[in-house]
């Protein structure tokens, strides 16, 4: 139990969904070092999906429904002085849609419905 505390922790931050200002908003924190993301393309089959993960990325389960993949092109920590953060997200529905939020978290509709297992994959873009 310790161990899923510490890899939700490193990959989420303490508390990824907040209620804030009557808003609902998913703002991860990842704890990772540069180490943590791949050094070339890779192949996975969650949950039944073939998906490539760029090159850059580490990926982990949300919810047991969703793939939540960072894509690290600057290869920084997420910690420290100089670190990378979510800049950007691609939300890939579960019906093909994809949508693209700009921004350091997601609010309101969007994180209700990945908090609801509406989308397949996320992709936060750290810079």
């Amino acid at each position: 139990m310790e161990f899923l505390h510490l890899w939700t922790h490193l990959f989420l931050g303490a508390a990824p969904f907040v209620f804030e200002e009557g808003k609902l908003l998913f703002r991860p924190a990842p704890v990772l070092s540069k180490i943590f993301f791949s050094t070339d393309e890779q192949c996975a089959n969650p949950f039944g999906f073939e998906e490539t993960l760029p090159k850059d990325s580490a990926a982990c389960a949300l919810l047991r429904t969703t793939l939540l993949v960072y894509i690290n092109t600057e290869s920084k920590d997420t910690f420290g002085q100089a670190a990378v953060r979510p800049c950007r997200y691609v939300l890939h529905g579960r019906d093909g849609s994809m949508q693209i939020v700009e921004g350091r978290h997601l609010e309101s509709q969007a994180a209700e419905a990945l908090r609801n297992g509406q989308f397949r994959r996320v992709d936060v873009v750290l810079a």
